[in-house]
């Protein structure tokens, strides 16, 4: 079989092809096929079993919440307000007005058309439904005609949900915080651990001599752990200044040092002659200076061991009060605690405790207004209800009723509504005490 007519071959096939693509294309032009509009055989498919056990964990609505910033709340508005009014007595807009949504019925606004899923939807907005909802509207209510997409970060949808609280009549009271008993457990595990550090003894073998800088160290820490009162932050800066001055003399004798040798080494080129006598003048100076530092490390190990034992005689003097010491330190008050005080501290602090209170003369919040706090009798601000826990307390918001009552609220006033389990720290506790007093017509003198 020769080229010639493999190529007919070849194009005779190609023909053939072409012909039956141009005949199929022809007859589907001729004829034309109606699409239905269902489906003549339907085949029913079973859905997919679900793991109801399957279920994703959310964060407790008092956590979620004690996440909030009212004043981030306007910010996160901002997005919604295209759609929907927040002032009183506004008309419904895209949708429905928010004034006093938390706590209202769902689909409970008069005059708007809600979609059916909302419409039939039974129950009212609370602080969890509403997490929900704004976490992602058409997840939790299939069918809304809402079209956001929701808020992903927590802390937002927490501080819109707090504001929208407070545009209300009637805020409601922020859902209480669920104890954590395992965090619980390691705060009185630390305070273990501190009083156990705090019992300083006297050493045991005098004879033992540990490098002076570590026994310096470990006596100053010794020394302030006696303290029933907890160690500021400038105190702590004014420890670590001590011992960068405490190491000033070592280094000043290895920076002299460096420079003799530097001078006996320049000596020796200059005089290679006497260089053996060099040597040996080197190697006394080195001896001197040795002898020099380990006097001084003497003269500061017996110091260290002084302060040890001196310690150690004050710790014996406290041991009967050792059985009350974490409660004798929860209760410090006066000008053992306020010394510790920072101002600017308090403002940082007092940050935990503006999602419910407002320290500006004027509106209450979820809490009392606390503007002018130190000194008011306690359960005294016109327009608030207390708990019964507050209003039949008495007496007033001193230094030591502050102080108990933020170290401990549902402790030092059982029944309370307010759910911030409180300050542990001394020093927190005295400058936001400082700093609330200064937000006042007239500051107290705090000794």
């Amino acid at each position: 079989m020769d080229e010639l007519e493999i190529s007919k071959i070849f194009g005779a096939g190609c023909a053939a092809l072409l012909a039956f693509v141009g005949f199929g294309q022809l007859g589907s032009a001729v004829v034309s096929v109606d699409q239905l509009k269902e489906a003549a055989y339907v085949v029913e498919v079973a859905e997919a079993e679900t793991d109801e056990d399957e279920v994703v964990e959310r964060m407790p609505i008092g956590q979620l919440m004690a996440m909030a910033d009212v004043a981030d709340g306007p910010k996160v508005f901002k997005k919604c307000s295209a759609c929907h009014k927040v002032e009183e007595g506004s008309a419904n807009g895209v949708g429905p007005m928010l004034y006093g949504v938390v706590g209202r019925e769902i689909g409970g606004v008069d005059g708007y058309s809600y979609s059916s899923v909302l419409a039939g939807m039974d129950g009212v907005w609370d602080f969890a439904a509403l997490d929900g909802f704004l976490e992602a509207p058409k997840t939790w209510a299939k069918g809304t005609k809402m079209g956001f997409a929701g808020l992903s970060k927590e802390a937002d949808r927490a501080s819109v949900i707090a504001w929208l609280n407070e545009q209300s009549a009637s805020p409601l009271p922020m859902p209480a915080v669920e104890e954590d008993t395992e965090t619980e457990a390691a705060e009185v595990e630390e305070q273990d651990a501190e009083v156990e550090v705090a019992e300083v003894s006297a050493p045991e073998n005098d004879t033992e001599v540990e490098p002076a800088a570590e026994d310096v160290k470990a006596a100053e820490v010794e020394a302030e752990k006696t303290e029933e009162v907890a160690v500021s932050e400038e105190t702590a800066e004014s420890e670590q200044k001590e011992e960068v001055a405490a190491s000033e003399p070592e280094k000043e004798a290895v920076a002299e040092s460096a420079t003799e040798e530097k001078a006996t080494e320049e000596v020796a080129e200059a005089e290679k002659p006497k260089a053996a006598e060099a040597e040996v003048t080197e190697e006394k100076v080195a001896e001197a200076k040795t002898e020099e530092v380990d006097e001084a490390k003497t003269e500061e190990v017996e110091e260290s061991k002084e302060v040890e034992v001196a310690a150690a005689k004050v710790e014996e003097e406290k041991k009967p009060a050792k059985a009350a010491a974490s409660t004798a330190a929860a209760a410090a008050a006066g000008s053992g605690l306020m010394a510790l005080a920072d101002m600017d501290k308090g403002a940082k602090v007092f940050r935990k405790c503006k999602a419910c209170h407002k320290v500006e003369a004027g509106k209450n919040g979820v809490g009392p207004n606390l503007y002018g706090v130190v000194g008011r009798d306690i359960g005294s601000v016109d327009g608030f209800k207390y708990s019964e826990a507050l209003s039949g307390k008495g007496g007033k918001w001193d230094v030591e009723a502050l102080d108990g009552f933020l170290l401990n609220p549902k402790k030092w006033a059982p029944g309370t509504k307010m759910a911030f389990r409180g300050l542990r720290k001394d020093v927190d506790r005295a400058s936001v005490i400082a700093w609330l007093n200064e937000q006042s017509d007239n500051p107290l003198p705090l000794e």
